[in-house]
């Protein structure tokens, strides 16, 4: 998955502020971290991004599909912290609220910490690597996750490529707090599925072929979530407030392949 900030900045909102609020939620067994040595300030090497380069290509960026290695629940909380603080130092975009749901140890130099944290209004889960020797943490890969939410939530299908080169159903849903865009991708290209909201009526069949970049103004980018060719993947939205938004498919020069209208309707009167 590849989080909307690292697309166009013309498509993107400002987001203020890169402190940490980090909240520890952890439980399973305990791993030793024997050749860890934490520290209240620990020595981080973080993976170099190039400008130029594709967020697939960065050993900083998510991976949208890998395979999740196994490891044993850390509770160490000097190690804990100290992955924290290498989170916060190799990732200054992240936002105020961050949630660490676990760390795991793979072997006596390898870790992983998972957390999830919002960009805008899209809440985004990921397990990212380090490695630690002479008591340097090194930041490796990351892997994108299913984001979870405690909110009432819809789930909203979304089939892109292919004839047609997307189908959304349901297309009108009455409002809930969250929705969570389930995506299946049948092209034999990668694409990414954006939400926007649409401050007035917009004719989506007219945006086919648009660079994503020129849309109108009255869009607002509220999401976005790269999917695999043949894979699956979702997008998890909160705070979703009524009105028009539209999906929008993107190729990889992100260009659009293809955008459907989605309607939140006021909450359902039952009458009562």
């Amino acid at each position: 998955m590849i989080s909307w900030y690292e697309r166009t900045s013309s498509l993107r909102p400002q987001i203020a502020g890169v402190a940490l609020a980090l909240t520890i939620g952890l439980s399973g067994a305990v791993a030793t971290a024997q050749d860890a040595t934490p520290s209240s300030s620990p020595d981080v090497t973080c993976a170099m991004v190039m400008e130029d380069a594709s967020p697939e290509a960065s050993p900083a960026a998510a991976s949208p599909v890998a395979e999740t290695p196994t490891g044993d629940v850390v509770t160490d909380e000097a190690v804990i912290a100290d992955l924290t603080a290498a989170v916060a130092t190799c990732n200054p975009d992240l936002g105020e609220d961050v949630e660490v749901i676990e760390v795991v140890q793979f072997d006596t130099n390898h870790f992983g910490i998972e957390y999830q944290y919002m960009q805008g209004r899209q809440v985004l889960r990921v397990l990212e690597m380090y490695s630690v020797e002479n008591s340097t943490w090194t930041q490796g890969d990351k892997q994108s996750k299913s984001a979870a939410t405690d909110e009432d939530t819809i789930t909203i299908s979304a089939k892109i490529g292919g004839d047609p080169a997307i189908e959304v159903s349901p297309g009108t849903f009455n409002i809930t707090p969250a929705m969570r865009v389930s995506i299946l991708n049948r092209d034999a290209a990668d694409l990414s599925l954006a939400l926007f909201s649409a401050s007035e009526e917009v004719d989506t069949d007219a945006l086919t072929g648009t660079d994503a970049a020129s849309l109108p103004a009255s869009l607002e980018l509220q999401g976005e979530t790269m999917v695999m060719a043949g894979e699956s993947g979702d997008m998890l939205i909160e705070g979703v407030e009524e009105g028009t938004y539209v999906l929008v498919v993107l190729d990889s020069n992100d260009s659009v392949v293809a955008a459907s209208p989605l309607t939140v309707d006021p909450p359902l009167d039952l009458g009562l």
